[in-house]
């Protein structure tokens, strides 16, 4: 990931909500799973 190319802030948002998603997803297969 360059810093020369800078990143528009909608972008990054939409990156840390897909990450964010990503993760509640795995938390609850886990919790599934565990379960």
């Amino acid at each position: 990931m360059a810093d020369a190319i800078p990143v528009p802030f909608d972008v990054r948002l939409m990156n840390i909500i897909a990450t964010l998603m990503f993760a509640l997803v795995a938390v609850m297969l886990l919790a599934a799973g565990a379960w």
